[in-house]
């Protein structure tokens, strides 16, 4: 699971400004068992939507977007209620779970990620605004975690967080 969805209505219509050759190609080359459902009379509408239905149902999002050459994250959004999970399993984490340590991870952090979070007394929203920050930086995440693994170790919370975000 991820925290982050795709916005499913700009990739639907980044898809629907092609030429309908080109879709066609596009799933004849990458897609072919959406091409086998297309109908020769089929409008680019229809075609389009019966994409978007496969990346749905096989989760062939990323996949798509590198083909038309452009970075998935920019069609990604963050899942409220999968972020509400992370912070709840981050709280779990010893680092995380009062004041100081987190004090510790955040001076952990680099820079440009520490200077940048704004801190809270109540735990859940000074980890949902260190997560925040995290998210807004190139590999936030990932250093927020390293650090946390570095200081608590493989527990099965981190393992658990491992695969909530696989």
């Amino acid at each position: 699971m991820t925290i982050y969805d795709y916005k499913t209505s700009d990739i639907q219509a980044k898809l629907a400004n092609m030429e309908l050759a080109d879709l066609v190609i596009l799933c004849y080359d990458q897609f072919p068992e959406v091409y086998r459902q297309f109908k020769a009379d089929e409008p680019l509408t229809q075609k389009v939507q019966t994409l978007v239905q496969y990346c749905q149902q096989k989760q062939s999002w990323a996949k798509l977007l590198t083909r038309l050459k452009v970075k998935p994250e920019l069609y990604q959004q963050i899942n409220p209620k999968k972020l509400r999970e992370l912070i709840d399993l981050l709280l779990e984490c010893n680092m995380m779970s009062n004041d100081n340590s987190r004090d510790i991870v955040v001076a952990d952090l680099p820079p440009e990620i520490r200077t940048s979070i704004i801190r809270n007394d109540a735990a859940k929203l000074d980890v949902r605004n260190i997560l925040d920050t995290c998210l807004k930086h190139t590999n936030g995440l990932t250093e927020l975690l390293d650090v946390i693994r570095y200081y608590d170790g493989n527990t099965l919370t981190m393992q658990r967080i491992d695969e909530f975000l696989r």
